[in-house]
Protein backbone atom coordinates (compact mmCIF):
# COMPACT_ATOMS: atom_id res chain seq x y z
CA UNK A 1 0.00 0.00 0.00
CA UNK A 2 1.85 3.24 -1.08
CA UNK A 3 0.96 6.68 0.92
CA UNK A 4 0.90 10.63 -0.96
CA UNK A 5 1.98 12.92 1.57
CA UNK A 6 1.03 16.86 0.10
CA UNK A 7 2.35 19.87 1.20
CA UNK A 8 1.11 23.15 -0.05
CA UNK A 9 3.58 26.28 0.72
CA UNK A 10 4.60 29.61 -0.39
CA UNK A 11 7.51 31.75 1.30
CA UNK A 12 7.80 29.47 3.85
CA UNK A 13 11.62 28.96 3.99
CA UNK A 14 11.77 29.50 7.93
CA UNK A 15 9.02 26.46 8.61
CA UNK A 16 9.48 23.74 5.91
CA UNK A 17 12.85 22.32 6.81
CA UNK A 18 11.18 20.55 9.56
CA UNK A 19 8.33 19.51 8.01
CA UNK A 20 10.27 17.57 4.99
CA UNK A 21 13.00 16.06 7.10
CA UNK A 22 9.85 15.10 8.99
CA UNK A 23 8.57 12.96 5.93
CA UNK A 24 11.77 11.48 4.51
CA UNK A 25 12.70 10.01 8.05
CA UNK A 26 9.86 7.95 7.86
CA UNK A 27 11.22 4.04 8.41
CA UNK A 28 7.99 3.35 5.81
CA UNK A 29 9.47 3.41 2.40
CA UNK A 30 5.79 3.33 0.36
CA UNK A 31 5.28 6.69 -0.21
CA UNK A 32 5.39 9.75 -2.24
CA UNK A 33 5.93 13.08 -0.92
CA UNK A 34 4.46 15.96 -3.40
CA UNK A 35 5.34 19.88 -2.66
CA UNK A 36 3.31 22.10 -4.08
CA UNK A 37 4.80 25.63 -4.31
CA UNK A 38 2.69 28.95 -4.81
CA UNK A 39 6.09 30.63 -6.77
CA UNK A 40 7.54 31.14 -3.66
CA UNK A 41 10.40 34.38 -3.56
CA UNK A 42 11.82 34.04 -0.48
CA UNK A 43 14.41 31.42 -0.96
CA UNK A 44 11.54 28.50 -0.52
CA UNK A 45 13.01 27.00 -3.48
CA UNK A 46 16.40 26.97 -2.59
CA UNK A 47 15.65 24.74 0.39
CA UNK A 48 13.03 22.49 -1.68
CA UNK A 49 15.70 21.92 -4.45
CA UNK A 50 18.90 21.07 -2.28
CA UNK A 51 16.86 17.90 -1.50
CA UNK A 52 17.23 14.65 -3.77
CA UNK A 53 15.00 12.29 -2.67
CA UNK A 54 13.37 9.67 -5.33
CA UNK A 55 9.87 10.04 -3.16
CA UNK A 56 9.67 13.93 -3.53
CA UNK A 57 8.19 15.94 -6.24
CA UNK A 58 8.20 19.70 -6.40
CA UNK A 59 6.01 22.01 -8.37
CA UNK A 60 6.35 25.56 -7.99
CA UNK A 61 3.76 27.84 -10.07
CA UNK A 62 1.25 30.85 -9.07
CA UNK A 63 -2.02 29.59 -7.60
CA UNK A 64 -5.17 30.64 -6.13
CA UNK A 65 -5.21 29.61 -3.00
CA UNK A 66 -5.04 26.65 -0.15
CA UNK A 67 -7.69 24.59 -1.77
CA UNK A 68 -6.16 25.09 -5.49
CA UNK A 69 -2.78 24.33 -3.88
CA UNK A 70 -4.69 21.00 -2.11
CA UNK A 71 -6.41 20.03 -5.35
CA UNK A 72 -3.21 20.14 -7.14
CA UNK A 73 -1.63 18.02 -4.93
CA UNK A 74 -4.69 15.47 -5.58
CA UNK A 75 -4.69 15.35 -9.24
CA UNK A 76 -0.81 14.35 -9.24
CA UNK A 77 -0.73 11.82 -6.93
CA UNK A 78 -1.00 7.39 -6.94
CA UNK A 79 -1.46 6.59 -3.21
CA UNK A 80 -4.30 5.05 -1.91
CA UNK A 81 -4.05 7.12 1.31
CA UNK A 82 -3.45 10.84 1.30
CA UNK A 83 -2.11 13.03 4.16
CA UNK A 84 -2.07 16.84 3.93
CA UNK A 85 1.02 17.94 5.98
CA UNK A 86 0.70 21.61 5.74
CA UNK A 87 4.68 23.52 5.80
CA UNK A 88 5.11 24.18 9.65
CA UNK A 89 3.59 21.12 10.62
CA UNK A 90 5.65 17.89 11.09
CA UNK A 91 5.37 14.11 11.68
CA UNK A 92 6.59 13.47 15.63
CA UNK A 93 7.53 9.67 15.14
CA UNK A 94 9.44 8.24 12.68
CA UNK A 95 7.16 5.68 12.15
CA UNK A 96 3.92 7.02 11.34
CA UNK A 97 3.36 5.71 8.70
CA UNK A 98 3.95 2.57 9.64
CA UNK A 99 1.35 3.17 12.55
CA UNK A 100 -1.20 3.97 9.93
CA UNK A 101 -0.09 1.00 7.55
CA UNK A 102 -1.10 -1.22 10.44
CA UNK A 103 -4.45 0.48 11.20
CA UNK A 104 -5.25 0.31 7.69
CA UNK A 105 -4.27 -3.22 7.48
CA UNK A 106 -7.13 -4.22 10.50
CA UNK A 107 -9.52 -1.85 9.98
CA UNK A 108 -12.16 -1.05 7.27
CA UNK A 109 -12.53 2.72 6.91
CA UNK A 110 -11.61 5.24 4.23
CA UNK A 111 -10.27 8.51 6.66
CA UNK A 112 -7.96 7.09 9.32
CA UNK A 113 -7.51 9.88 11.97
CA UNK A 114 -5.01 10.59 14.59
CA UNK A 115 -4.18 13.38 16.87
CA UNK A 116 -2.41 16.42 16.71
CA UNK A 117 -0.26 18.07 19.32
CA UNK A 118 -0.42 21.99 19.88
CA UNK A 119 1.67 24.10 22.34
CA UNK A 120 0.96 23.39 26.06
CA UNK A 121 1.74 20.12 25.19
CA UNK A 122 -2.23 19.57 24.37
CA UNK A 123 -3.37 17.23 21.78
CA UNK A 124 -6.67 17.02 19.80
CA UNK A 125 -8.52 14.70 19.85
CA UNK A 126 -7.30 13.73 23.02
CA UNK A 127 -9.20 10.29 23.21
CA UNK A 128 -11.49 8.44 21.53
CA UNK A 129 -14.91 10.07 22.26
CA UNK A 130 -13.76 13.21 21.47
CA UNK A 131 -12.48 12.13 18.29
CA UNK A 132 -15.92 10.67 17.54
CA UNK A 133 -17.62 13.87 18.35
CA UNK A 134 -15.02 16.12 16.39
CA UNK A 135 -16.33 13.90 13.23
CA UNK A 136 -19.99 14.10 14.11
CA UNK A 137 -19.00 17.65 13.92
CA UNK A 138 -16.68 17.55 10.87
CA UNK A 139 -14.28 19.00 12.49
CA UNK A 140 -10.85 16.34 12.80
CA UNK A 141 -7.68 17.75 12.18
CA UNK A 142 -6.48 16.82 8.31
CA UNK A 143 -2.94 17.27 9.18
CA UNK A 144 -3.40 13.79 11.11
CA UNK A 145 -6.29 12.34 8.62
CA UNK A 146 -5.16 9.91 5.89
CA UNK A 147 -7.91 9.84 3.14
CA UNK A 148 -8.57 7.08 0.61
CA UNK A 149 -8.37 8.64 -2.85
CA UNK A 150 -11.64 6.99 -3.61
CA UNK A 151 -12.97 9.79 -0.98
CA UNK A 152 -12.51 12.62 -3.42
CA UNK A 153 -13.91 10.50 -6.82
CA UNK A 154 -16.80 9.78 -4.19
CA UNK A 155 -17.53 13.45 -3.02
CA UNK A 156 -14.90 15.92 -4.65
CA UNK A 157 -12.12 17.48 -4.10
CA UNK A 158 -11.51 21.06 -1.80
CA UNK A 159 -13.89 24.15 -3.10
CA UNK A 160 -12.46 26.67 -4.15
CA UNK A 161 -14.32 29.49 -2.71
CA UNK A 162 -13.08 28.63 0.73
CA UNK A 163 -9.95 30.22 1.57
CA UNK A 164 -9.04 29.17 5.18
CA UNK A 165 -12.41 26.48 5.76
CA UNK A 166 -12.14 24.37 2.93
CA UNK A 167 -11.43 20.91 5.03
CA UNK A 168 -14.12 21.85 7.54
CA UNK A 169 -16.43 21.97 4.34
CA UNK A 170 -14.94 18.92 2.93
CA UNK A 171 -15.22 16.65 6.51
CA UNK A 172 -19.22 17.86 6.25
CA UNK A 173 -19.45 16.39 2.77
CA UNK A 174 -17.47 13.00 3.88
CA UNK A 175 -19.86 13.24 6.91
CA UNK A 176 -23.20 13.78 5.07
CA UNK A 177 -21.47 11.07 2.64
CA UNK A 178 -20.98 8.38 5.27
CA UNK A 179 -17.35 7.81 4.48
CA UNK A 180 -16.09 5.23 6.91
CA UNK A 181 -14.14 6.83 9.60
CA UNK A 182 -11.71 5.51 12.09
CA UNK A 183 -10.18 7.29 14.91
CA UNK A 184 -7.12 6.44 17.08
CA UNK A 185 -6.37 9.52 19.20
CA UNK A 186 -2.47 9.17 19.47
CA UNK A 187 -0.77 11.98 18.33
CA UNK A 188 1.34 11.71 15.31
CA UNK A 189 1.49 15.72 13.74
CA UNK A 190 2.74 18.92 15.53
CA UNK A 191 0.31 21.34 14.35
CA UNK A 192 1.89 25.06 13.84
CA UNK A 193 -0.09 27.52 14.80
CA UNK A 194 1.23 30.29 12.82
CA UNK A 195 -0.94 29.43 9.75
CA UNK A 196 -3.54 31.50 7.81
CA UNK A 197 -6.04 29.88 9.86
CA UNK A 198 -5.40 30.84 13.05
CA UNK A 199 -3.75 34.22 12.20
CA UNK A 200 -6.89 35.59 10.72
CA UNK A 201 -9.78 34.59 13.28
CA UNK A 202 -12.53 36.84 11.55
CA UNK A 203 -12.22 34.63 8.24
CA UNK A 204 -11.57 31.48 9.53
CA UNK A 205 -15.39 32.16 11.72
CA UNK A 206 -17.06 33.67 8.86
CA UNK A 207 -16.54 30.92 6.96
CA UNK A 208 -17.38 28.73 9.54
CA UNK A 209 -19.86 30.02 9.54
CA UNK A 210 -20.87 29.51 6.04
CA UNK A 211 -20.31 25.81 6.28
CA UNK A 212 -23.09 25.26 8.92
CA UNK A 213 -25.44 27.24 6.89
CA UNK A 214 -24.39 25.36 4.06
CA UNK A 215 -25.41 21.72 5.61
CA UNK A 216 -28.00 22.43 8.25
CA UNK A 217 -29.97 19.62 7.27
CA UNK A 218 -33.51 21.49 7.70
CA UNK A 219 -32.58 24.18 4.84
CA UNK A 220 -34.64 23.45 2.05
CA UNK A 221 -33.12 23.58 -1.53
CA UNK A 222 -34.40 27.00 -2.08
CA UNK A 223 -32.21 28.25 1.33
CA UNK A 224 -29.77 26.59 -0.36
CA UNK A 225 -29.04 27.97 -3.32
CA UNK A 226 -29.92 31.25 -1.65
CA UNK A 227 -26.54 30.39 0.76
CA UNK A 228 -24.53 29.58 -1.87
CA UNK A 229 -24.44 32.26 -3.74
CA UNK A 230 -23.89 34.52 -0.58
CA UNK A 231 -21.38 32.36 0.04
CA UNK A 232 -20.18 33.04 -3.34
CA UNK A 233 -20.66 36.40 -3.82
CA UNK A 234 -20.59 37.68 -0.18
CA UNK A 235 -19.06 35.40 2.65
CA UNK A 236 -15.89 35.37 1.25
CA UNK A 237 -15.33 37.79 -1.25
CA UNK A 238 -16.34 40.47 1.01
CA UNK A 239 -18.49 42.33 -1.45
CA UNK A 240 -21.36 44.70 -0.60
CA UNK A 241 -19.88 44.31 3.32
CA UNK A 242 -20.47 47.45 5.63
CA UNK A 243 -18.05 49.63 6.47
CA UNK A 244 -17.55 48.95 10.23
CA UNK A 245 -17.07 44.92 8.77
CA UNK A 246 -13.81 45.63 6.91
CA UNK A 247 -12.65 47.86 10.32
CA UNK A 248 -13.56 45.13 12.44
CA UNK A 249 -11.80 42.97 10.02
CA UNK A 250 -8.32 44.74 10.26
CA UNK A 251 -8.60 45.29 13.71
CA UNK A 252 -9.16 41.77 14.27
CA UNK A 253 -6.21 40.78 11.69
CA UNK A 254 -3.91 43.21 13.46
CA UNK A 255 -4.53 41.70 16.77
CA UNK A 256 -4.52 38.14 15.88
CA UNK A 257 -0.85 38.83 14.83
CA UNK A 258 0.61 39.92 18.28
CA UNK A 259 -1.43 37.05 19.43
CA UNK A 260 0.27 34.64 17.25
CA UNK A 261 3.34 36.04 17.97
CA UNK A 262 2.77 35.74 21.80
CA UNK A 263 1.38 31.83 21.66
CA UNK A 264 4.69 31.11 19.53
CA UNK A 265 7.37 32.89 22.34
CA UNK A 266 5.59 31.18 24.80
CA UNK A 267 5.74 27.96 22.53
CA UNK A 268 9.35 28.47 22.30
CA UNK A 269 9.34 28.48 26.56
CA UNK A 270 7.50 25.60 27.02
CA UNK A 271 9.71 23.50 24.71
CA UNK A 272 12.97 24.40 26.44
CA UNK A 273 11.56 23.21 29.89
CA UNK A 274 10.63 26.13 30.90
CA UNK A 275 7.29 27.03 32.83
CA UNK A 276 5.41 30.67 33.28
CA UNK A 277 4.83 29.43 36.74
CA UNK A 278 8.48 30.13 38.01
CA UNK A 279 7.35 33.66 38.28
CA UNK A 280 4.99 33.34 40.97
CA UNK A 281 6.78 30.54 42.59
CA UNK A 282 9.95 32.81 42.48
CA UNK A 283 8.06 35.44 44.71
CA UNK A 284 5.60 32.61 46.69
CA UNK A 285 2.18 34.14 45.05
CA UNK A 286 0.13 31.23 45.52
CA UNK A 287 -3.29 32.72 44.56
CA UNK A 288 -4.02 34.41 41.04
CA UNK A 289 -6.95 35.63 39.26
CA UNK A 290 -6.91 35.96 35.62
CA UNK A 291 -8.16 39.38 33.70
CA UNK A 292 -9.26 38.17 30.14
CA UNK A 293 -10.96 34.81 29.89
CA UNK A 294 -9.71 34.07 26.27
CA UNK A 295 -7.57 32.08 24.23
CA UNK A 296 -4.13 33.28 26.85
CA UNK A 297 -6.26 33.34 29.68
CA UNK A 298 -7.76 29.93 29.38
CA UNK A 299 -4.44 28.10 28.67
CA UNK A 300 -2.59 30.52 31.31
CA UNK A 301 -4.69 28.90 33.95
CA UNK A 302 -4.36 25.31 32.80
CA UNK A 303 -0.49 25.85 33.21
CA UNK A 304 -1.07 27.41 36.57
CA UNK A 305 -3.10 25.07 37.67
CA UNK A 306 -0.96 21.80 36.63
CA UNK A 307 1.90 23.52 38.92
CA UNK A 308 -0.28 23.95 41.69
CA UNK A 309 -0.57 27.93 41.77
CA UNK A 310 -4.41 28.66 42.62
CA UNK A 311 -6.44 30.21 39.63
CA UNK A 312 -9.24 31.81 42.88
CA UNK A 313 -11.05 33.32 39.53
CA UNK A 314 -10.86 35.25 36.24
CA UNK A 315 -12.75 38.88 35.33
CA UNK A 316 -14.45 39.24 32.13
CA UNK A 317 -17.18 41.62 31.10
CA UNK A 318 -18.46 39.64 27.73
CA UNK A 319 -18.17 36.39 29.47
CA UNK A 320 -20.21 34.52 32.03
CA UNK A 321 -19.76 31.28 33.97
CA UNK A 322 -18.73 30.20 37.15
CA UNK A 323 -15.66 31.15 38.56
CA UNK A 324 -15.52 34.60 36.09
CA UNK A 325 -16.51 37.78 37.89
CA UNK A 326 -17.34 40.88 36.22
CA UNK A 327 -16.58 44.48 37.10
CA UNK A 328 -19.93 44.59 38.98
CA UNK A 329 -19.26 41.70 40.94
CA UNK A 330 -17.62 41.74 44.17
CA UNK A 331 -13.64 40.32 44.17
CA UNK A 332 -11.74 37.92 46.52
CA UNK A 333 -8.26 38.91 47.48
CA UNK A 334 -5.94 37.15 45.61
CA UNK A 335 -1.96 37.60 45.67
CA UNK A 336 -2.04 39.01 42.11
CA UNK A 337 -4.06 39.57 39.08
CA UNK A 338 -2.71 38.80 35.97
CA UNK A 339 -3.55 40.92 32.41
CA UNK A 340 -3.47 39.04 29.59
CA UNK A 341 -5.07 41.52 27.18
CA UNK A 342 -1.80 42.61 24.75
CA UNK A 343 -2.96 45.87 24.73
CA UNK A 344 -4.61 48.83 26.80
CA UNK A 345 -2.93 47.28 29.89
CA UNK A 346 -2.38 51.01 32.03
CA UNK A 347 -6.08 51.59 31.28
CA UNK A 348 -6.99 48.33 32.61
CA UNK A 349 -4.91 48.81 35.72
CA UNK A 350 -6.39 51.97 36.77
CA UNK A 351 -9.91 50.70 36.46
CA UNK A 352 -8.50 47.77 39.13
CA UNK A 353 -7.20 50.22 40.69
CA UNK A 354 -11.04 51.42 41.61
CA UNK A 355 -12.06 48.32 42.83
CA UNK A 356 -8.96 48.01 45.72
CA UNK A 357 -5.78 47.37 45.73
CA UNK A 358 -4.60 44.64 43.87
CA UNK A 359 -0.23 43.90 42.29
CA UNK A 360 -1.01 43.28 38.69
CA UNK A 361 1.35 42.04 36.25
CA UNK A 362 0.93 41.68 32.30
CA UNK A 363 1.26 38.84 30.31
CA UNK A 364 4.43 40.24 28.65
CA UNK A 365 6.36 40.71 31.98
CA UNK A 366 5.87 36.82 32.41
CA UNK A 367 6.97 35.67 29.11
CA UNK A 368 10.19 38.05 29.41
CA UNK A 369 10.74 36.65 32.84
CA UNK A 370 10.39 32.99 31.65
CA UNK A 371 12.72 34.53 28.29
CA UNK A 372 15.52 34.74 30.76
CA UNK A 373 15.31 32.05 33.26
Amino acid sequence: MKFTIITICKNAKDLLQRTIESVLKQDYLKYEYIIIDGASQDGTLDILYSYNYPQMQVYSEPDGGISEAFNKGIERSSGEFLLFLNSGDFLVKNNVLSLVADDIEKQNAEIYTYAIHTYMNACWPKDLECGLALWNESLIPHQASFIHRKVFEKIGCFNPHFKVRMDYDFFCRCKKAKIKFFCRPEVITHYDITGISATNRFLHDKEGLAVQLLYKDDVGEKEKMQMESLLKEVILTGDGARREEMDRLRISASKNRVLVQVMDKWLRILFEGRSLSQYFIKRNIKTVAIYGWGYLGRNLKTELEKNNIRVLYCIDQNKKGSGIYSWEDEWMDVDCIVITPFYSYDEICNRIEKKGFYNCISFEELLNDASFL
